[in-house]
């Protein structure tokens, strides 16, 4: 029996055309490109069964026929932490979940955005995506296709890997991933993505320049399956009924301007504008935030305090925009 390391085994993800890989069809289209991870892991099976003891009177001991098992219904997850480095791998998963159709020049989330098809055999526009674990067992292969990203988390720390950004978030399906070989190729690229905390020049919190130590943002867009195909117990799609929600923290010195921040989320708080910017190429806007806590760090090297915050839209206004090109 063959030995494997976790080096051997390979993750890729692409954005399906949907033109050629109606939503629901378990095959792979677009470009699978590879996700380089420290680690790996595998998909998340066990909710995709739906399992029930149902014990009967007349016996002490549970029969079989008490254990009710029923695999389709559910749905399947696979979770993920990434170093970015890869431009095209970034705008796909800000693609998906800000449901925008090109995230290479940036990605805006407004207040009016509008509740899409994700409907079973959907045969136009790229709304979802395919994840392939390749393992070197070639017919351990796993596919996950017509995934949704339900959140997808944006960090950067000075004092973690050089202040480089960080995405980390959860990819679901309400169909059955492919358990078998999958020969499509999965295009390593060559890394184009090197920008980090220190290269932006610009951060304030209400117009306050602030020195700031960590940042991170969390969008959360969660699909829900709707319906069940016959046979099969798959989900008849998708839809993402709640709320788009933008929380985040900042980690900066605590200083007069930061005092003032902390007295105004005492008294009871106003909207801020929060920006994060390099200018070009990282770039996070937030035109209407409100503070939601802070915890101070009284260290001897230097007081900070971390502030945390939720976005939120005025009228129509955007919630929250984001570029990494």
């Amino acid at each position: 029996m063959a030995n494997y390391s976790g080096r051997q085994f390979k993750v890729g993800i692409s954005t399906a055309s949907l033109s050629s890989q109606a939503l629901g069809t378990a095959t792979v289209s677009g470009t699978l490109n590879e996700m380089r991870l420290t680690s790996m892991n595998d998909i998340a099976f066990e909710a995709g069964f739906q399992r029930t003891d149902y014990v009967r009177t007349g016996r002490r001991v549970q029969a079989q026929t008490d254990h009710i098992n029923h695999y389709g219904s559910g749905t399947w997850t696979w979770g993920f932490d990434w170093l970015c480095e890869s431009q095209a791998m970034m705008h796909t998963l800000l693609q998906q979940i800000c449901q925008v159709a090109d995230a290479s020049a940036s990605a805006v989330v407004s207040g009016d955005l509008s509740t899409l098809d994700y409907s079973h055999g959907l045969s136009s526009g790229d709304r979802v995506l395919n994840l392939v674990l390749q393992s070197p067992n070639v017919n351990e292969d796993r596919h996950m296709h017509s995934c949704m990203v339900q959140d997808l988390t944006i960090s950067m720390d000075a004092n973690t890997n050089a202040g480089r950004p960080s995405m980390s978030g959860t990819l679901m399906s309400g169909y059955k991933p492919v358990v078998a070989g999958e020969g499509t190729s999965i295009v390593a690229g060559t890394p184009d993505y090197a920008k980090t905390i220190f290269d932006c020049g610009t951060t304030t919190v209400a117009g306050d320049a602030v020195v700031l130590q960590s940042f991170s943002v969390t969008l959360s867009n969660p699909a829900s399956r709707i319906g069940q195909r016959a046979t099969t117990g798959e989900t008849d799609g998708y839809v993402r009924a709640g709320n788009f929600e933008v929380t985040g923290s900042m980690t900066y010195k605590l200083d007069d301007l930061a005092m003032g921040h902390i007295d105004e989320y005492v008294a009871g708080g106003t909207s801020n504008a929060i920006v994060v910017s390099q200018g070009t190429d990282l770039h996070f806007n937030i035109p209407t935030a409100v503070l939601t806590g802070y915890t101070p760090s009284y260290a001897d090297e230097g007081a900070m305090v971390e502030v945390t915050f939720k976005a939120l839209a005025s009228a129509d206004a955007e919630l929250i925009t984001v570029k990494m090109t």
